[in-house]
């Protein structure tokens, strides 16, 4: 068991990010927009001050599974454990891209994953468990792996860790894995061992692999060298892989959140510095983040933040989310959830890690892994579903897989947090849930007349309404045995899903006329048609306007107009081209392409 660890992000850093949000959306003069709706994307409400104080009572060893060690013939997966007779695993619903777990690998749990809606497993490559001695391989039990996933469509992303210990440096630190020798030397060469061994696995599991974590947590104690040599180490194992698959995606190993974000920065700094760095992406695709209790009760939006830092200091990476979890506890135990908090806290923190733009999000864990002290699984090691199972399949099938963009607000004095996707396959989606002491009632602005209520346990409710808003009413947050001075919320209330469904876009007509020597009427009008499937119509929203001007590029007008009209000016002898689009009020576009145009030469 470890001590904690505190979060160490600079001051500096945390003020230039508190400004969340995009730029202004402004329109060409004389166009008059008016004012802009409530929930244009880029608005949020301001948040607070992230708390560099933050104690992480997580036991980083005890929580992270590592593989049998030092035998010839090693075995990955622990022994299998025994099924009850009786169990039932909910039918299987659509597996969501954007979702995974972590280590569903153990005691072959991919049937579930398949069933919960998992898409995604995260797993192990140890080096010390596949080459235990120079140029001695070991595969068979990770192609074992590797093809029960792959025959249940679960894709693995796979985690480079610990390396052997003929392969470590004996001049360097290691309080979890040794820091590999021979990372001065190029990826190629013999005597860098530790770009060998990635090479033969990438190599090895080209097309069954299509995406590899680069090591885990190095902020923290699994990495005990240098900034620098982890710098080092990101460039020679990226360059190995691609080299043996090129398609394949480099994830900047989990962050685990900003904890010493300084040694990121550093890391960073280097990865900029180096000369091959902006032609090789600076030698990662993706930035890996552990976020675990982020999000759910604090407004700092910390992977917009992270994300942010990240991009200016390299250029602009995706994030994933390659672990986030909480522990669980069958009754009140500080820093665990009950078995239900377990479940709203799996729906909050991915509706977070959505909104903030994560492409993928793997939940920590499939199952305990033996861990009786901190278990953290969907299942309980003897397979019995916990109510987050129901919960990962409430969040595979009614929180959206894309959307246009997302609106977050803290309400009611920073109590309430709301989060709704816009233009979604699904409709208006939004996620409600209450982060205060006391219990609290929140309108929601009305898209339709007619909405669907799902909670975590997969009961749905619908509701219809008159007076153009949802009024819910939402209970305290339940837990408050975070080990600080008055507590603090470390779950939330139970989250409630409210999907208005409206999927088909709005369309347009528009007309110019030349109503003078140098100006131009142009006009347009909006129709939001009743979709299949859909419970009504939203109603037109907004507009957006595009000219051009002889045979040149499309220049905006205006966007986000509310009215239907403007006066453009025009100089005789050019022809222009006009286009409008509609936007309804579950955020559903109208393409350009699909925009009519209206053409005019001014004489």
């Amino acid at each position: 068991m470890r001590s904690s660890f505190r979060a160490t992000l600079i001051a500096a850093l945390v003020s230039a990010w508190l400004a969340v949000g995009g730029s202004r959306l402004e329109a060409a003069s004389p166009v008059d927009l008016g004012p802009p709706p409530t929930d244009r994307p880029g608005q949020t409400q301001p948040g607070a001050a992230f708390p560099l104080d933050e104690d992480v009572p997580l036991s980083f060893l005890d929580r992270y599974p590592r593989p049998v060690t030092g035998q010839l013939d090693p075995r990955f997966v622990p022994p299998a454990r025994l099924r009850p007779q009786n169990l039932s695993v909910p039918s299987a619903g659509l597996q969501n891209p954007r979702l995974g777990l972590n280590f569903s690998n153990y005691d072959d749990l991919y049937p579930e994953a398949r069933a919960a809606g998992a898409s995604h497993d995260r797993v192990t490559f140890s080096m010390s468990t596949t080459e235990p001695e120079p140029g001695r391989f070991f595969w068979a039990d990770y192609d074992k792996l590797v093809a029960a996933a792959t025959a249940r469509n679960v894709q693995v992303l796979g985690v480079l860790v610990e390396p052997a210990n003929w392969a470590g440096d004996a001049t360097q630190p290691h309080p979890v894995w040794w820091v590999p020798r021979g990372l001065d030397r190029p990826w190629n060469d013999p005597a860098n061992v530790w770009a060998n061994w990635v090479g033969a696995t990438v190599r090895h599991y080209r097309g069954n692999v299509r995406a590899w974590e680069v090591w885990n947590e190095p902020n923290i104690e699994f990495w005990g060298g240098t900034a620098a040599q982890f710098a080092r180490l990101l460039k020679v194992t990226y360059q190995a892989i691609k080299a043996n698959d090129p398609g394949a995606t480099v994830v900047f190993g989990g962050v685990y959140k900003a904890n010493n974000w300084g040694r990121v920065q550093q890391i960073l700094a280097a990865l900029k510095a180096d000369p091959e760095g902006a032609r090789a992406n600076y030698f990662f695709d993706v930035f890996g983040i552990h976020v675990y209790d982020a999000g759910i009760c604090e407004q700092f939006d910390l992977i917009g933040a992270l994300k942010k830092n990240v991009d200016e200091m390299t250029s602009p990476h995706p994030v994933w989310v390659t672990e986030s979890g909480i522990r669980v506890w069958p009754s009140p135990n500080p820093g665990y959830a009950l078995p239900n908090e377990h479940a709203s806290f799996l729906i909050q923190n991915y509706a977070y890690a959505l909104y903030a733009g994560a492409q993928r999000y793997y939940f920590w864990r499939a199952n305990d892994a033996g861990d009786t002290a901190q278990p953290w699984g969907l299942w309980s090691d003897a397979r019995q579903v916990r109510p987050a199972f129901t919960a990962f399949q409430v969040a595979a099938t009614k929180l959206p897989i894309t959307y246009t963009w997302a609106f977050r607000e803290w309400a009611n004095s920073g109590a309430v947090s709301r989060i709704t996707f816009y233009g979604t396959p699904l409709g208006k989606v939004t996620v409600l849930w209450n982060a205060g002491a006391t219990a609290q009632r929140y309108d929601l602005g009305a898209a339709l007349a007619v909405a669907t209520v799902t909670r975590p346990d997969g009961s749905v409710v619908q509701r219809t309404q008159t007076s153009g808003a949802w009024a819910f009413d939402l209970p305290s947050a339940p837990n408050f045995r975070w080990a600080k001075p008055g507590g603090e919320c470390q779950v939330a209330s139970e989250p409630i899903i409210i999907t208005e469904r409206d999927t088909t876009p709005p369309t347009t007509r528009l007309g110019a006329t030349q109503i003078g020597s140098n100006v131009a009427r142009l006009t347009w009008q909006g129709f939001d048609p009743n979709g299949r499937g859909d419970d009504g119509v939203s109603g037109i929203w907004a507009y957006d306007v595009q000219m051009r001007i002889n045979r040149g590029p499309w220049t905006t007008l205006a966007e986000w107009q509310t009215t239907t009209s403007l006066r453009v000016p025009t100089r005789a002898g050019n022809t222009y081209t006009f286009r409008a689009r509609a936007r309804d009020r579950a955020g559903n576009e109208q393409s350009w392409a699909s925009a009519r145009v209206a053409v005019l030469f001014a004489r």
